[in-house]
C-alpha cells in the first residue's frame, strides 16, 4: 500500500556538487507521487540547490570535525529527520544513487514503526540467526549492512540518533567499533529490528553487476527472473570511487569492470540490461551539471 514519505539527504564538503542533489531530489519528486518533502542536511547553505529541497544545518552533536573523518559518523545526522512527524516514513539515499523508479515503494516496504531497512553488505544478512548471534554475544557480534539506502520512521530514527549521541558522550564507548562508522552503528543499534532492502527495489552497483566468481555476473544477467527484477529497480547506488559518473561514462561497451574486492563484470547491455542505459543517462546528467573550471 502506498505511504507518504520524506526523502532525507546529507552533504558536507565539496565532493558532491549541487547537481547531485538536484538530480536525486528532482527524480524522486518526479517519480514518487507520495513524496511529501525532501530534506537536505548540510554543513552550509547551498544556493544552487532546487528550491523544493528544504536545507537544514547539521544538528548539535553532529558538527565537530571528527564526525566527518574516517567512517563519517556525522552522516548519522540523517536519522534526526528534521521537521518530520514522528510517524512519517523516511528514506535516506546516498547522493551517488541512480533513482529509476518510485522511491515510495521502499518506504511502503516498512512493516512496522520499529523496523529499519538497510542494504545487505555481508554474507549473513539480517535474519533470525544474525539476531540470535547479536543477543548471545551481548551485542559484540552483528551483521554489518550498507547505509547507502535506508528506510525508517522519523521517531525510530531520532531514537537511534539520541542513543548514538548519548554513547558518544561516554569516553568508554565513543571509540568502540560500532561508534566510528555510520554503517556499523546502525547495524549494531538496530540489530534486532533490521531487514534487508528488497533486491527488487534497491541494489549496490558493485554487488549487483559484479561477482568474484568467474563468469557468474554474465550468467546471472541471463536469468529471466533476474532480468525482470532489474527492470523494476527503484535505486542503484554507485558507492565506490571506481564507479563515479565520469569514470563510467568513459567506458566502452563490454569493458571489464573490477572493484577493490576482486569482483568483476562487464559494462554492457547484454550483462546489465536496461540498467546500463539508465546509469549512463544518470552519469551524463551529473556531468552536464558539474561546475566548470
Amino acid at each position: 500500500m502506498a505511504q507518504p514519505f520524506w526523502l532525507i539527504l546529507v552533504v558536507w564538503g565539496d565532493r558532491y556538487h549541487d547537481g547531485y542533489i538536484n538530480e536525486i531530489a528532482g527524480m524522486t519528486l518526479s517519480l514518487s507521487p507520495n513524496c511529501r518533502q525532501v530534506v537536505l542536511v548540510t554543513d552550509r547553505d547551498r544556493p544552487g540547490v532546487d528550491t523544493r529541497v528544504a536545507q537544514v544545518s547539521f544538528p548539535e552533536g553532529f558538527r565537530s570535525p571528527e564526525m566527518f573523518q574516517g567512517g563519517y559518523p556525522g552522516k548519522l545526522a540523517m536519522l534526526t529527520c528534521p521537521g518530520a512527524p514522528g510517524d512519517m516514513r523516511c528514506v535516506y539515499l546516498d547522493l551517488d544513487t541512480v533513482v529509476a523508479g518510485d522511491v515510495g515503494r521502499i518506504a511502503a516496504d516498512l512493516r512496522g514503526p520499529g523496523e529499519v531497512l538497510m542494504l545487505k553488505a555481508g554474507t549473513m544478512g539480517f535474519n533470525a540467526l544474525s539476531r540470535l548471534r547479536h543477543r548471545l554475544s551481548g551485542g559484540k557480534g552483528f551483521s554489518t549492512g550498507n547505509s547507502s539506502v535506508l528506510a525508517f520512521t522519523a521517531a525510530n530514527g531520532r531514537a537511534l540518533a539520541d542513543r548514538f549521541l548519548a554513547l558518544r558522550s561516554d569516553p568508554a564507548e565513543r571509540n568502540r567499533k560500532h561508534m566510528t562508522v555510520d554503517d556499523n552503528f546502525i547495524s549494531w543499534a538496530a540489530a534486532q529490528h533490521l531487514r534487508e532492502v528488497d533486491a527488487g527495489l534497491a541494489v549496490m552497483f558493485r554487488r549487483e553487476f559484479l561477482s568474484r566468481l568467474p563468469g557468474y555476473a554474465r550468467l546471472k544477467a541471463r536469468l529471466p527472473w533476474v532480468r525482470r527484477r532489474r527492470e523494476g529497480l527503484v535505486a542503484i547506488t554507485l558507492n565506490g570511487m571506481e564507479f563515479k559518473p565520469a569514470a563510467l561514462l568513459a567506458l566502452s561497451e563490454g569493458h571489464l569492470l573490477r572493484d577493490r574486492k576482486g569482483r568483476k563484470g562487464r559494462w554492457s547491455r547484454a550483462d546489465m540490461g536496461s540498467a546500463r542505459d539508465r546509469i549512463a543517462e544518470y552519469c551524463a546528467r551529473i556531468l552536464e551539471t558539474s561546475p566548470r573550471p
